[in-house]
């Protein structure tokens, strides 16, 4: 049986390097982002589906397992940047980072959740953040909202495991994306309240892929249900 794989976030630089791995990896791949069109092809299929939707998530989900009989492995790449100092963090900032981060987050694991509960099994992967647990300058909603989503996953990996569903949170530290632009290809040093924080060298999308990868293919018995990878800051 062909193993099927869904992946949200699948058009950005980590999402899209995820799908890559997988398809090596021979999965059925089912992308999912809101820039994507609908599209069926022989790697897999995609979907335009927004996760702040709880309704189009669980419908795409559905969909999906309708086409494919079974779902094996999801891995939830969606997220938004959402700079902000913690002393100036408004309520409208707040939100804004917890409506992808957090509440997409929670669509997609709700819809997830009961599909592997009538399946007895599956594997859900999300990439969370070190700067859930870790002080990052300038990015306190961003912090916040991955935090919130770190613990949600590990209360619900704690609910899913008697049935045979694996929940693996993988943190990485700085990965190399878009997101940081042109200062993504040299170190830098950002400063705040007069103290200095030389950035830690950067990951490679494909090099985190790859570590997400070799977690989709684990075995129940062998689940590890967090991983961190990398430095944010250097020593």
């Amino acid at each position: 049986m062909s193993r099927v794989a869904f992946v949200t976030g699948a058009s950005g630089a980590i999402g899209s390097a995820v799908v890559t791995d997988l398809v090596a990896r021979e999965f059925i791949v089912v992308r999912v982002s809101r820039s994507l069109p609908n599209h069926s092809d022989a790697q897999g299929a995609s979907f335009t589906c927004d996760v702040t939707d709880p309704a189009a998530i669980a419908d795409t989900i559905d969909e999906v397992v309708r086409v494919y009989g079974h779902l094996d492995v999801a891995v939830l790449c969606a997220g938004a940047a959402a700079p902000g100092r913690a002393s100036s963090l408004t309520s409208s900032s707040l939100q804004d980072a917890l409506s992808v981060n957090l509440m997409g987050v929670v669509n997609t694991c709700s819809a997830l959740a009961r599909i592997f509960r009538e399946q007895r099994s599956g594997s859900l992967i999300h990439i969370g953040t070190l700067r859930a647990f870790q002080f990052s300058p300038n990015r306190c909603a961003y912090s916040t909202a991955k935090a919130a989503a770190r613990a949600y996953v590990m209360s619900l990996g704690g609910e899913l495991q008697s049935l045979g569903v694996d929940t693996t949170i993988v943190n990485p530290g700085f990965v190399d994306t878009p997101f940081y632009g042109s200062a993504a290809r040299r170190p830098w040093t950002m400063t705040q309240d007069d103290t200095d924080f030389t950035r830690a060298p950067l990951l490679s999308p494909e090099a985190l892929a790859e570590v997400i990868g070799t977690f989709a293919e684990l075995p129940c018995s062998a689940s590890v249900n967090e991983v961190n990878i990398g430095r944010l800051w250097a020593p």
